[in-house]
């Protein structure tokens, strides 16, 4: 399925798509930066396997879910405690990939009552570890983005419009600067055509939902990484040249129930291509 829509309170439409089992136990996973729903898909065989249910969402601004101006990371789990609603899921998991991994966070803290679960996969940290970053977004994008974010949009505009006109080319782009496991992974032609099209689907409507995430990266999240309760798991490639193993670290320190797994020679890519299945399979576990 390539997507659904759900009309919330405010009138806002937020998109999803389903993989998986369709009467699975329910993860919410969460898509990277500039991404959009369409990158669950890889996970479908897997989550069946696993007897889950992935519901993949876009975030405002981000592929077909309509923008929301303003918006805080804490104003997320209201989304998805409506769409939880909607799908008559009263608990679920949620899941966090990259850039995802925030907002996944951001929802375990604010819904412990219907949180089972908590996997992130080579997840951002907060604010104090983006200077970790060593590739990638970086900090200056982050910081840019939440001071001027009608410069960014414009300076990005390009971005965009290459990533509508031509996302293969991108992901090939992005292979230049990764990791020798990442580019083996990307190197494989349907797995760059997965990642092409949730990033064609995540820019659909210009880089305003991709600033907005870079912009709350930085920002103060409103909770402290000690008041997500929810137990955990975290996956760390060990060659990870986006979010290096520094920042799982300081994640792994803060919260309260996470079981760390470092897998050496994986990438920032490679690891939730080729171990995924084992990631549902422990998410599943902590039920």
């Amino acid at each position: 399925m390539n997507g659904s829509s759900l009309r919330l309170p405010d009138g806002r439409r937020l998109v999803y798509a389903e993989f998986g089992a369709p009467d699975g136990a329910p993860v919410f996973y969460h898509h990277g930066l500039m991404s959009s729903r369409l990158e669950a898909a890889i996970g479908a065989d897997e989550a069946l396997r696993s007897g889950l249910r992935l519901i993949a969402v876009d975030r405002p601004g981000c592929g077909g879910s309509d923008p929301l101006p303003g918006r805080t990371l804490l104003d997320w789990p209201r989304d998805i405690a409506a769409l939880a609603d909607a799908l008559a899921c009263p608990r679920f998991h949620v899941m966090g990939i990259s850039g995802g991994g925030p907002y996944a966070l951001a929802v375990a803290h604010a819904l412990p009552s219907r949180v089972s679960s908590l996997a992130l996969v080579c997840a951002l940290g907060p604010p104090e570890s983006l200077a970790l970053l060593a590739a990638g977004p970086g900090t200056g994008l982050f910081s840019f983005a939440g001071r001027w974010p009608k410069v960014a949009r414009g300076l990005l505009a390009p971005l965009a419009w290459w990533l509508r006109r031509s996302p293969i080319g991108f992901v090939e782009r992005v292979m230049a600067g990764a990791s020798a496991a990442d580019r083996m992974a990307l190197s494989e032609p349907p797995v760059r055509a997965y990642f092409a099209r949730a990033l064609r689907e995540g820019v659909r409507q210009g880089m305003r939902g991709a600033l907005a995430d870079a912009a709350l990266y930085a920002r103060d999240w409103g909770f402290a990484l000690a008041e997500v309760d929810a137990p955990a798991t975290l996956w760390q490639g060990e060659d990870d040249h986006t979010v290096p193993p520094d920042v799982a670290r300081l994640l792994v320190a803060g919260l309260p129930q996470c079981t760390a797994h470092y897998l050496p020679g994986e990438g920032h890519f490679s690891l939730p291509i080729r171990h995924l299945g084992q990631i549902l399979a422990a998410l599943r576990a902590l039920a």
